[in-house]
């Protein structure tokens, strides 16, 4: 069982260095307070990736990302974005627990 855990965990890593470089659109989350409170954000891409954010961001905004980094916790990290204009009934910062 280890050695797949060992394979998946490549896998992973490879799949998510492709897309250093990238751009992608993804949507802010509501960020846990321990990363909040380091100013960062928390969001999630068009294909399910978690990324960290630098800066604070309010949840539900979408957003275009490049990305620069994959960071020690295996999240891609971006520098550069860019806000989308999107009509729709989520409202910015509105948070669901």
């Amino acid at each position: 069982m280890e050695v797949l855990r060992t394979l998946a965990a490549e896998k992973t890593q490879a799949h998510r260095l492709s897309f250093v470089g990238r751009g992608l659109e993804a949507i802010t989350l509501c960020t846990p307070p321990d990363e909040a409170a380091r100013g960062r954000s928390s969001a999630l891409t068009e294909n399910f990736l978690p990324m960290a954010l630098n800066g604070t961001i309010t949840a539900n905004r979408l957003i275009r990302v490049r990305w620069t980094v994959l960071n020690r916790d295996g999240m891609l990290e971006a520098i550069e974005m860019k806000p989308l204009l999107v009509h729709g009934s989520a409202k910015p910062g509105q948070c669901y627990t």
